[in-house]
């Protein structure tokens, strides 16, 4: 489950820091009102390429962290992990860095990570429910079944 966003300088979002209550989290305003920089602040933590323009200052860094409680458990050591993404220049280049629990992470570690994390539903992307590959590990959660 999300616990917690915390977003620093991503595109319009200067500081930003949302806790998240168990249960179903619905997201919702007019047009214009933010809701997909959050999705896509998400996304880069764990599958979208980071770009210029999503940092908010040419000269800037940009922090992204979220926190996930693994009760009913992913990893058995751990009740609580946190996964951030660090963008800023160096020497007018983009500098990208993910990290897992303050540890270095690779993209596509997060990646498979992210597909177990979070289900994203929106107008125009597929559910984790209509995947074959995501049907088994969700068999094991209903049932319990674990390792």
């Amino acid at each position: 489950m999300l616990k917690n966003l915390s977003i620093v300088n991503f595109k319009l979002i200067k500081a930003l820091e949302v806790e998240f209550e168990p249960g179903m989290t619905v997201i919702t305003g007019e047009t214009g009102a933010g809701k997909s920089l959050l999705v896509n602040a998400l996304a880069t933590i764990f599958w979208q390429k980071p770009r210029r323009e999503m940092l908010a200052s040419p000269t800037g860094s940009t922090r992204i962290s979220a926190t996930f409680s693994l009760a009913g458990g992913f990893v058995a050591a751990e009740d609580e992990i946190i996964v951030s993404r660090l963008l800023g220049w160096k020497n007018d280049r983009l500098r990208n860095r993910a990290y897992l629990n303050e540890q270095p992470a690779s993209g596509a570690f997060l990646a498979e990570l992210g597909g177990r994390l979070l289900e994203i539903a929106s107008q125009h992307q597929q559910q984790a429910l209509l995947k074959p590959r995501h049907h088994l590990f969700f068999l094991d959660l209903f049932g319990n079944l674990g390792e």
